[in-house]
This record gives structure tokens, sequence and C-alpha cells, in this order.
């Protein structure tokens, strides 16, 4: 059986976090190229996202546990 991989440099991701809601967030991928086999993965709010709320929610829980 066969398992074939696929590897995406971008798309959306949605993630759950209990203290706000699901959450959509765009990520990129991008091989650093002095450092071949190493990938850096950014996420950022998804465009016209209805978490905004959430998010925001998300940030104040992350501000009061620090």
């Amino acid at each position: 059986m066969a398992h074939d991989v696929e590897y995406y440099r971008s798309g959306r991701r949605r993630f759950h976090q209990p203290d706000a809601c699901d959450l959509d967030l765009d990520y990129d991928a991008r091989e650093i190229p002095a450092d071949p086999g190493l990938t850096i993965v950014t996420y950022t709010l998804a465009a016209g996202a209805a978490h905004a709320l959430a998010f925001a929610r998300l940030q104040e829980h992350a501000e009061s546990q620090s």
C-alpha cells in the first residue's frame, strides 16, 4: 500500500483553541536556502475571517498568562 505525501507551500488550516474557538489561519512555508531541510512556516489570520474576535480573545488570554 502506497502512502503518498503531498507538501503544501501555502493554504488555510483550522486550529481548535479551547479558550477562543476554531481559528482559520492562512499559512506559507518557505525553505531556508542557506540551511537545506529547514522550513519556516508563518501563520496569519485569514483575510476577512469571521474569527477576528476569537483571535483577539486568544491574544488577551495569552497576555493574561504572562
